[in-house]
Order: structure tokens, then C-alpha cells, then sequence
């Protein structure tokens, strides 16, 4: 039990940390996640020593290993993912062989932090269509197809040029210097040097500060894969089961 303890508690440490960081700035080194990972899995390793475990357990414990990396790659490749956001969920998979306080659980525990965290993501899309849709921001998009028409209005809402050029961590979606119009951002891109062209199109006369940019936010994944964390250790692996018991 006082490993457990010690575990989730470093674990929330790690992640409260982490987001503040990743709020703050998107960066976030990867000897930060050394500093926390080397003693967590520590005591994963001192927990499964003290209580010999079953190889059902070990086998989950590994495939929770694997499948975090195979889940998570793809995600990092595709510019949904930073570095930072499959580190974090690495070290929980190493340090987590079961759910701290919880028993009986079927998923790996990383797995279900990461179907959690996705879940809470997706309501940004969700907004954002939302408001799209009672503002009626549409209209704007009338140089484009209906498909990449309805992803837009998903991944971002229109802000005033002169709005936008003041806002770090949002993204233009439309590229007003070469008339282009992205569904996607890769997330290696520095939002200041893009709103700064911004800023020098408006300076030189050629694009209104009134004129509107679809642009996306930049969200910082961490905060997020912490509440992930924190609804597992509270509910286990009950959300989960119950998303796919009502598929």
C-alpha cells in the first residue's frame, strides 16, 4: 500500500509538473522525465520483487509496454503528439504494472490513461464545430470543399488578423502569405515566427487587421493525460468498459 502511494503520488507530481510546463512554454526536456521516471520504476520494480506476481500480470504488464508505443507513434508521426506527450505516457507504462488502490483491472493502466486523455481531447473539436456552427463562421469558408469545410470547422474558429498576431500558441490554418489553406499544423512549427508574418503582411498594407484567419490552437496535451491519470486511478477501467459495452 505505500508503494502504491508513492507511486501515484510521484506519478500526479510528475504530471501537475509537467502541465504547468507545458501550459507555459510547449517545451519540456527529456531528462525531465529521467528525473521522475528512474524512481518510479523503482518502485514498480520493488513492488512486483515484494509481491510475486502472476504472469497474467507481467504479460499485461508488458503488452501495456508495447501497445503505449505503438499507439502513441503513430499519433507523434501524424503531429498530434509531441515528444513530451509520448514520454509521459512511456514512464507511466513502465512504472505502472497495475492501477495504484484498484484490482481486477483488464486494460493495461497506460492504455487506459491514454483512451482517457483522448476522450477529454476530443471535446476541443467538439467546441470549436459548435461554435462555428452558432456563429455561422461557414460562410467564411466558401473557397474551400464541403469535406475539408466541415474538418475545419473542427480543428479551428476565425480570428482577426490583428487578433491572432497576439496570441502565442495559435496556429493559422490559412496561410494568408501563400493563399493556402492547411488542415493540419506540424507541431515542430514556431507559432511566433508564423504570426509574424502575419504581423508584417498587416504592416506593409497587404492583409486588414480585421481580416479573418482560420486558425487552430495549439493545445498542450499533458494537462490532459493528467486528468487521464487522475479519472483512472479514480474510476479504473469502468469508463472504458462501459464506452465499449454501449458500442
Amino acid at each position: 500500500m505505500i508503494t502504491e502511494i508513492l507511486r501515484a503520488l510521484l506519478t500526479i507530481a510528475m504530471l501537475l509538473h509537467a502541465s504547468i510546463k507545458d501550459i507555459k512554454t510547449r517545451e519540456i526536456e527529456p531528462k525531465y522525465w529521467i528525473f521522475y521516471g528512474v524512481p518510479l520504476i523503482v518502485i514498480a520494480i520493488a513492488e512486483l520483487l515484494a509481491s510475486s506476481p502472476s504472469k497474467m500480470l507481467l504479460t499485461v504488464y508488458v503488452i501495456s509496454i508495447i501497445a503505449v508505443i505503438a499507439m502513441t507513434i503513430p499519433l507523434f508521426l501524424a503531429n498530434m503528439f509531441g515528444g513530451a506527450d509520448v514520454f509521459a505516457l512511456l514512464v507511466i507504462a513502465l512504472s505502472h504494472p497495475t492501477v495504484p488502490f484498484k484490482s481486477n483491472i483488464v486494460f493495461p493502466v497506460s492504455i487506459i490513461v491514454l483512451l482517457y486523455s483522448l476522450l477529454l481531447l476530443i471535446g476541443l473539436p467538439i467546441a470549436f464545430f459548435l461554435y462555428n456552427l452558432v456563429k455561422r463562421n461557414y460562410l467564411i469558408l466558401d473557397k474551400i470543399s464541403l469535406p475539408r469545410k466541415i474538418a475545419a470547422m473542427f480543428l479551428g474558429i476565425p480570428l482577426r488578423a490583428g487578433e491572432l498576431i497576439n496570441k502565442r500558441f495559435w496556429y493559422p490554418l490559412y496561410r494568408p502569405w501563400s493563399n493556402e489553406f492547411k488542415l493540419s499544423f506540424d507541431i515542430e512549427e514556431d507559432d511566433a515566427e508564423l504570426r509574424e508574418k502575419i504581423r508584417d503582411l498587416i504592416e506593409k498594407g497587404k492583409l486588414s487587421s480585421h481580416e479573418p484567419i482560420w486558425s487552430t490552437y495549439g493545445i498542450p496535451t499533458i494537462p490532459f493525460i493528467l486528468a487521464g491519470y487522475l479519472l483512472t486511478l479514480i474510476t479504473g477501467d469502468a469508463l472504458i468498459k462501459l464506452l465499449f459495452n454501449s458500442l
